[in-house]
């Protein structure tokens, strides 16, 4: 599911009629997270801030938005039913994808922050976060990782 401007302001290729792989200048973000309120919340943030947003509740939900869309950037909570994000990275590693940029968020793993980094994902925030962190981390990884499509 797509997050939408509610005033209905251009909001990512689609929006302009093409398609997301039409475009390659907007980032495709996921966010994953089982918490719904959470997940629209950080979906919102993105948007606002210029990112394209896909969302999905587990990381089962997530696999069958990467078979169709170009992912750059995930975010994702950690520990979910149906999939957790781990689950999802190792499974994008297992098909031999391009991964994309990987940001976990959490309340709780039993997992450090350090062995999250070892398996492959960017960065780790602790729940609860603020908005503005989020933010930071996804633009220096679009400036560092997609500098040839940033806008």
């Amino acid at each position: 599911m797509k997050a939408r401007s509610l005033q209905g302001f251009p909001l990512g290729p689609e929006d302009l009629g093409m398609t997301a792989k039409e475009n390659p200048a907007f980032l495709n973000v996921l966010v994953v997270d089982d918490e719904s309120v959470l997940r629209a919340a950080v979906a919102r943030a993105l948007v606002n801030s210029g990112f394209n947003v896909f969302q999905a509740h587990s990381g089962n939900s997530a696999l069958e938005i990467t078979e169709n869309e170009r992912i750059d950037i995930v975010v994702s909570d950690v520990q979910m039913a149906e999939g957790d994000g781990i689950f999802l990275l190792e499974k994008l590693r297992e098909k031999n994808q391009t991964l994309p940029v990987f940001v976990f968020m959490t309340g709780y793993s039993g997992l450090s922050a350090e062995s999250m980094i070892k398996k492959g994902c960017r960065a780790v925030i602790k729940k609860p976060f603020p908005r503005a962190l989020l933010l930071q981390i996804l633009n220096e990884i679009a400036h560092a990782d997609f500098k040839d499509r940033v806008l």
